[in-house]
């Protein structure tokens, strides 16, 4: 039985971790394939390849993507959890038309008629509007907006009964 550390971790359990620290450093930070870490570290390539897993698993490998796309992808992340959407795209070009598709749901207990929805950057509204026209309790709806990006940041939304025409149990679902 192993002696346990002053910290508390097993002496086996800090050496596997160490070795997968090695061999994730080797990996993504000097691009060895498993083959030639496996060699270096005189451990079969099956090893390595737990030992990555396990690096990862144990998060003592952390991600950063450097490239224009994140803020649109972190974005449309944000979009989809604020307003329970099923999909998002954010374009990551400005000044190029693309298009944002959202899906709406009627959430409440009778039909829904003629209501409209609007995108709308920083509360402001950006091209026509949609009328979904009558939709069904649990009736879902795509609609697609176009929309060409004018400045890099901004609050990007798809708001339904922005008016308010509708008579709601919860008025801040839409």
């Amino acid at each position: 039985m192993a002696r346990p550390r002053t910290d508390g971790a097993p002496r086996d359990e800090s050496r596997r971790l160490d070795l997968a620290a090695r061999a994730a450093w080797l990996a993504y930070i000097h691009g060895q394939t498993q083959d030639e870490i496996a060699a270096s570290l005189g451990l079969s390539r099956q090893s390595v390849q737990r030992l990555v897993a396990l690096a990862v698993h144990e998060r003592l490998i952390k991600f950063r993507l450097d490239h224009p796309l994140v803020p649109c992808l972190a974005l449309a992340d944000g979009l989809k959890a604020r307003f329970g959407l099923a999909g998002a795209e954010v374009a990551p070009a400005l000044g190029v038309t693309s298009y944002l598709s959202s899906t709406i749901k009627n959430s409440g207990d009778i039909d829904t008629h003629d209501v409209a929805a609007r995108l709308t950057v920083d509360g402001v509204q950006v091209g026509a509007e949609v009328v979904l026209g009558t939709m069904a309790p649990g009736e879902t709806r795509a609609v697609s907006f176009p929309w060409t990006p004018e400045c890099e940041d901004g609050v990007v939304a798809v708001e339904v009964d922005h008016d308010g025409l509708v008579v709601e149990t919860n008025e801040n679902n839409n």
